[in-house]
């Protein structure tokens, strides 16, 4: 189980570091589809607000986005786009969030080295015996 888990997870880091560009591709169509389909789905309009707000950002990549859409407010308007922002906020953070994935890694090998030194101890005596005299 936890080797699985280890497996998934540098598997999972590998692909995002190989892919880097069709992620960042990916995620700037899918800001593009949010402020296309702002009025339609309420939650992903929950969304992308929070986003806005928090990052101070607008549209996928600047104010211009909203132009077309029916909720155009010139007055609150941020002048840089949420994907630059997102990414740049990503690469800026990218040593600690390497460092937070090795260190995860890390306990995960200690768990499975534990694990095993666990089943060694919960194996019968007379098994233990045996393994011994081979």
């Amino acid at each position: 189980m936890f080797l699985a888990a280890l497996t998934a997870g540098l598997a999972a880091g590998l692909s995002g570091l190989f892919y880097r560009e069709d992620i960042a591709g990916g995620f700037r169509s899918g800001l593009q589809r949010a402020v296309a389909g702002y009025t339609e789905d309420e939650g992903r309009a929950d969304a992308l607000d929070s986003l806005q707000r928090a990052l101070e950002c607008c549209g996928a990549d600047g104010w211009r986005d909203w132009l077309t859409s029916d909720w155009n407010r010139p007055l609150l308007i941020h002048p840089h786009g949420c994907f630059r922002k997102v990414f740049s906020l990503v690469n800026d953070n990218v040593f600690h969030i390497a460092a937070t994935v090795l260190g995860l890694a890390f306990l995960q090998i200690g768990g499975i080295a534990l694990a095993c030194l666990l089943a060694n101890k919960l194996t019968p005596r007379q098994h233990r015996r045996l393994y011994q005299i081979m």
